[in-house]
């Protein structure tokens, strides 16, 4: 009878402490969905900012890159006008000797 007795109220106790009370179930659940939606705040809010970074630096290289390619440009322009007006003056340099020669002849 006093094993019987053991058993029962062992077993009584064992159960009536495995699950706590619905109320405070929820309030668990609740403050653990607190808690993860914080952590997914701040992981997004971490990720944005990598992103930022990211875009921020992909656009310095890429203006870096348009202003390297435009003072190209601008240097070859730069040639090829010179080049342009050295060779006219050649030319009407020849034009006026070839002009002098003939009012000579």
């Amino acid at each position: 009878m006093n094993k019987l007795l053991l058993i029962l109220f062992l077993f009584y106790t064992s159960f009536s402490f495995c699950q706590s009370s619905s109320k405070e179930m929820l309030e668990k659940n609740e403050q653990l969905l607190k808690q993860m939606d914080s952590a997914i705040l701040q992981q997004q809010k971490k990720k944005d900012s990598i992103a930022i970074a990211r875009d921020i630096e992909h656009n310095n290289k890429n203006l870096d890159y348009f202003l390297a390619d435009y003072k190209e440009r601008q240097q070859k322009e730069k040639r090829r006008i010179w080049w342009r007006l050295g060779l006219g003056i050649a030319f009407a340099g020849i034009g006026v000797f070839a002009i002098l020669r003939r009012r000579k002849q």
